[in-house]
């Protein structure tokens, strides 16, 4: 495919910026068209591991604390109610991961269709121009970001 520059009209100046940027990473102005940056996977359950292990120890020498110190009736309810907190503080664990999990998969779509609008930009060295030849949209080579944002 010929492609030529929508300002000049001319192609003698114009590189697809996916491969120039591939080819001549050493070039400053090639370095300014870097594709976006892949979405961080979030860790599984957030916190959990940190908080999970504090919870366990209070949990137990407050369990052996209370055992020895009170009676077997009183020690049961603390056993309980640090039960309930470990499975609350479990479950809010659980739900901040699921949560940040979704947001995730959001963002790696956001960035799938963001690569694969700048794999159809074109530059004009002539010109400081980037372009879709596709769409017809073009933007000063400073605001290149503006062509693959929605």
């Amino acid at each position: 495919m010929d492609v030529t520059c929508p300002q000049c009209l001319q192609g003698d100046q114009v590189e697809k910026i996916s491969d120039w940027v591939e080819e001549d990473s050493s070039n400053n102005v090639a370095r300014q068209f870097i594709p976006p940056s892949q979405p961080e996977a979030p860790s599984p359950l957030p916190g959990i591991n940190s908080g999970l292990g504090c919870l366990g120890i209070i949990f137990f020498g407050a369990v052996f604390f209370f055992s020895v110190q009170v009676g077997s009736t009183i020690a049961i309810i603390i056993f309980g109610v640090f039960f309930a907190i470990f499975i609350l503080a479990f479950g809010a664990a659980y739900i901040r991961g699921r949560r940040a999990r979704q947001e995730y998969m959001q963002a790696v779509l956001t960035w799938q269709e963001e690569i694969e609008k700048w794999n159809q930009l074109y530059y004009c060295k002539r010109d400081d121009l980037v372009f879709d030849p596709e769409n017809k949209q073009s933007s000063p080579a400073k605001d290149w970001q503006t062509l693959i944002k929605d």
